[in-house]
This record gives C-alpha cells, sequence and structure tokens, in this order.
C-alpha cells in the first residue's frame, strides 16, 4: 500500500511561527484512470465499460438533483441541492438557479474511517521554490492558451512569478516547439500572481508550427540560483488561411509535414475555430467547427478515422459555410490531442475568402 504524502509548510502570520501539513496527491486521477484502475482490479470489466458506467452515474446524480432528489450512495457519499439565498421579505421571489443553486458532496463517515485505517503517512523533503504558471488567458479574445499577433493581450496566472527590472536573469520565454524562443519585453503588469503582456511571437519552421510553451525564469535572492517553471499546457497561435492558397496545414504540433490540411472553403471571411475531440468513451477523433467564444456556437462533429477529405458544416450564424479538411495522418493527430490536448485542442483560422 502507497503512503501519503505530506510536506511542512510554515505559516510567518503566527508568532511565534506555526506550521502546517500539506497532502501532496501523488497522482490526479481522472475518469481514464480511476476506470483502469477498477478494471485492473475486476479483469471480467474492461476499462472503457467502467468508464461509461461512471460517467453514466455522474449524469444520473445530475438528473435526479434537476428533479429536485437527493442521492445518498451507502458507505461512499451524498449529493444535494443548495439554495444559497436571502430573502427580503416572505413574498420575495427566488433568483435564478444559475445564480444561486448550489451542490453540495459529503463523504460518508464510513468512508472517512476506512481510508483513515488504510493509510500512512510519508514526509517529503522541503518544496524548493519555483515559479508556477497555472493559467494562460488571451483576454482580447477572452480564450485559453491562445497566443496570437492579432489577439496580443495575454495574461498569466499563477505563484512566485517574480520577474522584472533588478532580478538578474529574469525573464519570461516564448518557445516554439518546432523551432526559435522569443523573450517578451513589453509588459503592461507584473505581480508573483499575475503577469500581463503583449504578445511577441516568433515564427517557427512551417506555418503549420504554431504550437508554443511559456516559461518563467527568476531567482529569489540577490545570489540564489535561477529556476524556472514552464506552463503544463499548449499554447496555439493563430493561422491564416488564404482560400486562394490551398492547401494550409492545421491541427500539428512540430512535425515536419502537417497532419491535416484545409483543402476547401466555402463562405466569406471570418475568423473561426477548429476543434479536434477524442472521445475517453468510444475512443473516436472528432472534428467540428466553433465560434470564438468560449462556450459559444458550435457546428455538427465529424467522425475522423482514416486519412481522408471531411466536409465540415458551419455553426448557425458562421460567416463560413463550410471547411474541407484532410487529413494526412489521423492517427497522429488522435494521439496529439490525446497525449498533448487530454482530448482536446483548438485551432483559430483567420479565413481569407478572395
Amino acid at each position: 500500500m502507497a503512503t501519503i504524502q505530506w510536506r511542512l509548510e510554515s505559516n510567518p502570520l503566527t508568532n511565534p511561527t506555526s506550521y502546517k501539513a500539506r497532502i501532496m496527491p501523488r497522482v490526479a486521477m481522472d475518469y481514464a484512470a480511476v476506470s483502469e484502475a477498477i478494471a485492473a482490479r475486476n479483469p471480467n470489466f474492461s476499462a472503457a465499460t467502467v468508464e461509461t458506467i461512471l460517467r453514466e452515474l455522474r449524469e444520473e446524480v445530475r438528473i435526479q438533483l434537476n428533479n429536485g432528489n437527493s442521492v445518498t450512495l451507502k458507505d461512499f457519499c451524498s449529493f444535494k441541492t443548495t439554495a444559497n439565498v436571502r430573502l427580503e421579505t416572505a413574498s420575495s421571489p427566488m433568483p435564478p438557479p444559475g445564480t444561486s443553486l448550489m451542490t453540495t458532496i459529503s463523504a460518508s463517515v464510513t468512508l472517512r474511517d476506512d481510508v483513515r485505517q488504510g493509510a500512512s503517512y510519508e514526509k517529503l523533503p522541503a518544496d524548493e521554490k519555483s515559479p508556477v504558471i497555472t493559467e494562460f488567458m488571451n483576454t482580447s479574445l477572452g480564450l485559453p492558451n491562445v497566443y496570437s499577433a492579432s489577439y496580443p493581450i495575454c495574461i498569466m496566472t499563477g505563484s512566485n512569478l517574480l520577474i522584472g527590472p533588478g532580478i538578474a536573469g529574469s525573464n519570461l520565454t516564448i518557445t516554439g516547439t518546432k523551432s526559435t524562443s522569443t523573450v517578451i519585453t513589453d509588459f503592461v503588469e507584473r505581480k508573483p500572481s499575475k503577469i500581463s503582456f503583449l504578445s511577441n511571437v516568433p515564427s517557427q519552421t512551417n506555418s503549420w508550427n504554431n504550437e508554443y510553451q511559456a516559461t518563467v525564469t527568476t531567482r529569489y535572492t540577490e545570489n540564489g540560483s535561477l529556476r524556472s517553471g514552464t506552463y503544463s499546457s499548449y499554447l496555439r497561435c493563430d493561422l491564416t488561411i488564404s482560400s486562394g492558397a490551398l492547401p494550409k496545414g492545421i491541427l500539428s504540433s512540430n512535425e515536419n509535414a502537417a497532419l491535416a490540411n484545409v483543402t476547401a472553403v466555402t463562405g466569406a471571411t471570418a475568423n473561426i475555430r477548429i476543434c479536434a475531440d477524442v472521445n475517453a468513451q468510444d475512443d473516436i477523433l472528432r472534428l467540428w467547427m466553433a465560434d470564438m467564444t468560449q462556450d459559444g456556437e458550435v457546428g455538427d462533429a465529424v467522425i475522423v478515422n482514416d486519412n481522408a477529405a471531411y466536409t465540415i458544416n458551419g455553426y448557425a450564424g458562421s460567416l463560413i459555410t463550410s471547411i474541407e479538411i484532410t487529413t494526412v495522418d489521423w492517427a497522429a493527430l488522435k494521439t496529439l490531442v490525446k497525449t498533448k490536448y487530454l482530448g482536446r485542442m483548438y485551432d483559430i483560422l483567420d479565413m481569407v475568402i478572395a
């Protein structure tokens, strides 16, 4: 049985200084990882079947909560809804659920006691202070992980992001996964928890090499060593697609040849997004068109299972009627989406229709 790891942290706000123990998870388990672990203990069930059941459990809990019920799974946990509201009078109307309804999940006492009985602690050595980037947002678009010259205002949040004048060697570097890198010099704001800046996009070897990573390097004392932290997610730069200069590579990484190409387009000049998604339940690669807003309009998904030409239709109100995408190596694209992008990646296409 593995141990539960923890690290000592000081609380400098107390006098004398006190300490707390921070539990450090070994792995952040998702649906797929939990399903594989259950299948390993129960060979009669495949990981895909277990994951389907887990996702159906989640959906059934949602349905029951929407129906005004609570759900209690004995010796495990309970689900219920509460309303976070204050009514001025007895006849005041309830505010809309979108602003007031809360969902709570409570572990059972039995589960707590069972975990305690099988647990043991392991103290980890002190953590070395280093930059941690938790989020990268293109504020011009309101979209995550977009790095663009056309939409240049970006913001990074995290911890220990201490860069600036007077700290020798400190910088924010944007590096292409195929080639080249650049050091950001045009900052709007620099704080240990937030850096906002104007993008400076270095061109890479090929037009489809539009994938980048962000790294903060700094030191925390005058004579301390330089320490670096790299953002775990990959950044995508928008691609200009001219109807008069096709094919044009998209949805690729640092390859010498694009994994997919835009080979035809109909409609009017517009900016859109193309999504490549691998559904964990059926392990199928799908493509669809989306608008330029988070959780906005999307078109119908098209299943990709061969190297062929696929017609991707527009979403409601889209100026782009359809795009033909021809996959060159669909299997490699599927692997890219699953491994580097955790199941879903977007490319922004600046479509120029002649």
